[in-house]
């Protein structure tokens, strides 16, 4: 595994929201707040480094069956309370949205179901309505992370987990 620039990543992406107004009024910031107990937010490879001895978060790893990126240690950021918005990691700043390999091969962007109790923007499912300059950067920075293989491995994996639930009976009660 490379050795990836998060510094570079997060640069790309701090200048960019979902909106063009803090969309955190909307949902009274849900997503940038230890909205349940123990909830978190899986860290990409490496980048579980630039969190480890903060006192606003914890990393907790995951166990290997359960690892989110197949052959790599696999960690969940925890807040504790609210985090501050210019130290927040990779997922945190491309979320509502999550990457989605097509046919194993381009990349492109859907909203991130796992945000669905969290976040009015996951529930009205409306890509159009975000603002297009934070989903060309979200996207941009997708495809040159992707080039890392462990991070492919994990798109590969999450498309195809979106893949299957797209069918699953319980979408009908909200779509």
């Amino acid at each position: 595994m490379a050795t990836i620039n998060w510094s570079f990543y997060y640069q790309q992406l701090d200048k960019v929201t979902p909106l063009p107004v803090d969309c955190g009024r909307l949902c009274g910031s849900k997503c940038c707040t230890e909205w349940d107990n123990g909830a978190g937010v899986y860290l990409l490879p490496g980048e579980e480094q630039l969190f480890e001895g903060l006192a606003w978060c914890q990393t907790v790893p995951i166990p290997k069956i359960e690892a989110a990126f197949p052959g790599e240690y696999s960690y969940i950021l925890q807040c504790r309370g609210k985090c501050p918005r210019s130290k927040r990691p990779l997922l945190c700043r491309t979320f509502p949205l999550t990457p989605h390999l097509k046919d194993g091969k381009d990349i492109s962007l859907v909203f991130d179901e796992a945000g669905w109790f969290i976040c009015p923007l996951v529930q009205l499912g409306e890509l159009s309505r975000l603002d297009p300059r934070f989903v060309r950067q979200v996207l941009a920075v997708w495809r040159q992370l992707a080039e890392d293989q462990a991070i492919h491995s994990y798109i590969l994996a999450r498309s195809k987990e979106i893949d299957h639930s797209r069918n699953a009976p319980w979408k009908k009660l909200f779509f």
